[in-house]
């Protein structure tokens, strides 16, 4: 009883700290605005349609690197970020994921059976939620950072990898400067530390780290996609008009 509450107050005093680092931004969070003439931020690649990526996986925060930078209001930075929080295939392949957890019995707490499945599927519907809401929505919203991946789509393949790669670390802000990205670490970081209000198990810093890590890169992962998806997709996947 004592230690689940220690975990508690580890977890809520993560949760504070979060709030205190975002603090300077909430008085300034939607002075931020595009210009009266900026276009609406794309909601999908409009070149080819490319805002699925292997045509279910949602990809909605790419933009092109090479075009005419126009920064999102707070709003829109939370509604793209809802939409790919909630899109249909995510909840899928959430299902697929807390079938694997139960095979390694990630959190035993949570049981066997349909009522296990249940428990440990809102908990991964959780965590991807609070991590792509916190990471793509409300923390960049706070310190006007831009969470879009910006594609580089020309030059080698080694260049591009490195780019794709140094989104992870060095972010835009809404005045169109690079700084390191410490919205997108905050993000995570949070999200690691309220996970532990409904994970049981072990949360000491080597496992927190651990899970970190492991965020971090499945994004990482992820922007390297984002980069490459519409030349596999033209290389691949494109149909020849007979």
């Amino acid at each position: 009883m004592v230690s689940a509450t220690l975990r508690q107050n580890r977890a809520f005093g993560g949760i504070v700290l979060l709030v205190i680092m975002m603090a300077p931004g909430l008085s300034s969070a939607q002075e931020t605005t595009p210009p009266p003439t900026s276009p609406p931020p794309p909601t999908a690649n409009s070149a080819d349609d490319n805002s699925r990526i292997f045509g279910v996986l949602p990809n909605y925060m790419t933009t092109e690197n090479g075009q005419p930078y126009y920064p999102l209001t707070a709003r829109q930075k939370i509604g793209l970020a809802a939409r790919e929080s909630f899109d249909w295939p995510m909840f899928l392949l959430n299902g697929g994921v807390t079938f694997l957890y139960l095979e390694q019995k990630k959190d035993p707490s949570y049981g066997t059976g349909p009522k296990g499945y249940a428990k440990e599927y809102a908990a991964v519907n959780g965590d991807q939620i609070i991590s792509s809401m916190l990471d793509d929505g409300f923390v960049p919203a706070l310190l006007h950072e831009d969470p879009r991946y910006f594609r580089l789509g020309e030059g080698g393949f080694g260049t591009r990898l490195l780019f794709s790669v140094e989104q992870t670390f060095i972010t835009r802000t809404d005045e169109n400067k690079k700084r390191f990205a410490a919205g997108y670490w905050i993000a995570n970081i949070g999200a690691v530390e309220i996970s532990n209000l409904y994970h049981h198990g072990d949360h000491s810093l080597g496992t927190e780290t651990k899970q970190l890590v492991f965020s971090v890169g499945e994004d990482t992962v992820t922007n390297v996609l984002e980069e490459f998806w519409p030349d596999m997709k033209r290389r691949f996947f494109h149909r020849h008009k007979p």
